[in-house]
């Protein structure tokens, strides 16, 4: 099981087995993680955003479709790597992912942190 989850300027990981302790937990101030936004065009909503722990990455990702008849309306997944090498590709389950629905909170909580997205260079300042 994965969640994340936004508290204030903070966010939040975990991974491992439902029902138990996480595997791993790792708790980020929003300016630490980094995010690219949904730049406002295709078929899907989609955002992903990335913890790094000790040169170890953890891209978490999201798509919910616009088409109201899809089949599956959201979806979503996490990539590890390490050193630019994919270790891991896990897809969540059909069904089973969960959005508080579109709004980017961890967009909106970055530019209260002070931070600007930049769509011309795909970062932040």
């Amino acid at each position: 099981m994965l969640t994340t989850c936004l508290q204030g300027d903070q966010v939040r990981y975990a991974f491992g087995r439902s029902g138990g302790d996480p595997d791993l937990a790792l708790l980020r101030n929003v300016r630490d993680v980094n995010m690219v936004p949904w730049p406002g065009i295709g078929s899907s909503i989609w955002e992903e955003f990335t913890f790094d722990n000790e040169g170890t990455s953890y891209t978490i990702y999201y798509s919910q479709e616009r088409d109201p008849g899809a089949e599956e309306p959201l979806s979503g997944g996490v990539i590890v790597e390490q050193s630019g090498k994919e270790l891991a590709h896990l897809r969540c389950d059909k069904g089973s992912v969960q959005s508080s629905g579109y709004g980017l909170p961890l967009f909106e909580a970055k530019e209260r942190a002070g931070q600007v997205y930049s769509l011309e260079t795909g970062s932040w300042q």
